[in-house]
């Protein structure tokens, strides 16, 4: 600390330490507006290196310290972490190559003769009529096929394929920093953890290693229940799909477990399935499956992710929700893991205020 000056009276402000306040805000909003384009893809890397550190200090510490603990552990864990990130989109991807020769069948079919309504849209209760005569209009005929080709070029699709593609570079460019992102997490755990427990004490006093260990306790109570769950949920009605004949189970199964932490994300792809199998003329199939889906995803949004969520973040059911649905308002999907952190985080220093404690328990 600085001395104070022997002319100083008593109880003024000492101008080195307000002068020391504003350069710290003034570099830390240099840094933070220099990251800002990267902050997604390290919010990412520290959820997914919070929810797998357990794994990785086994998979790590079961071997000797040294160059392997510091490289070849946390390169060899990332490339699995990739590895099994990326099979969901392979079998995806190889799924829809299976079905792009019929697809382009059709769409030549249609160019040359039109597509009239099938049977299955004139069936569709009170609506059915219309639906088809709507339906035949549209695409019918070869000319109704022509005029619809010919309203869709005016719409721009060279600027709309120009954004699709600047997205999937800006996407690919946040995966890129967030798997690289991972591995120096990993790699400098221990340092990085350390540091924090330090500036949380420093700030909050000896109780702020409690509120640290309060959010990472609450990121991985998010993980399991959102990602986990959501495995689960996709592995339980993709049986269902493939049990009921759906077609391409696996694509459907895929979608489930991951629209499964937006609410009401699953059960849409579930309806979707259903709709196939409507198509299909498979009814009872489809009213099985609807019937199916909509009790695993009622247990594991109002019990299980409930449970996970909240016995780890130490809230109720309403805040676990509201904090679910407001970090994916504000932040978008990593907001699934910043909201009940966040709220955490909040509630515990509000427990301790209450309980008229200076410090964090």
């Amino acid at each position: 600390m600085a001395p104070r000056s022997p002319d100083r009276p008593p109880g003024t402000a000492n101008p080195f330490r307000f002068a020391q306040a504003v350069a710290t805000f003034a570099f830390l909003a240099l840094a933070a507006y220099t990251l800002f384009g990267f902050l997604r893809a390290i919010a990412w890397a520290a959820v997914l290196a919070i929810a797998l550190w357990p794994l990785f200090d086994r998979f790590a510490g079961s071997l000797a310290h040294g160059s392997w603990r510091k490289l070849w552990a946390p390169l060899v864990f990332t490339a699995l972490v990739v590895t099994i990130f990326l099979i969901p989109v392979v079998m995806a991807g190889l799924e829809f190559r299976e079905d792009a020769s019929s697809v382009m069948t059709t769409v030549v079919a249609a160019k040359a003769q039109g597509y009239p309504a099938p049977s299955w849209v004139v069936r569709i209760p009170l609506l059915g009529g219309r639906a088809a005569q709507f339906w035949n209009e549209q695409i019918g005929t070869a000319d109704a096929v022509a005029g619809l080709s010919h309203r869709l070029q005016g719409m721009h699709l060279s600027d709309a394929t120009r954004s699709i593609g600047a997205a999937i570079v800006s996407r690919s460019v946040t995966l890129v920093f967030t798997v690289l992102t991972l591995f120096f997490l990993l790699r400098d755990g221990d340092t990085i953890t350390d540091i924090t427990n330090r500036t949380a004490q420093r700030l909050l006093g000896p109780g702020g290693t409690s509120l640290s260990q309060q959010i990472v306790a609450a990121v991985r109570g998010a993980v399991l229940g959102l990602v986990v769950v959501g495995l689960g949920e996709g592995v339980v009605i993709g049986l269902a799909f493939e049990f009921l004949a759906v077609p391409h189970p696996i694509l459907f199964a895929a979608g489930v477990a991951l629209l499964s932490p937006i609410p009401m994300g699953a059960m849409l792809i579930v309806i979707i399935a259903a709709i196939f199998l409507f198509i299909a003329s498979h009814t009872l199939h489809a009213i099985i499956l609807i019937a199916i889906g909509a009790v695993v995803t009622f247990v594991a949004d109002h019990f299980i992710r409930p449970v996970l969520i909240g016995g780890a973040a130490q809230l109720p059911f309403i805040l676990v929700l509201l904090a679910l649905l407001g970090g994916l308002e504000s932040f978008g999907l990593i907001g699934l893991f910043v909201g009940p952190a966040a709220v955490s985080a909040c509630a515990l220093l509000w427990r301790a205020w209450l309980d008229g404690k200076a410090e964090i328990a």
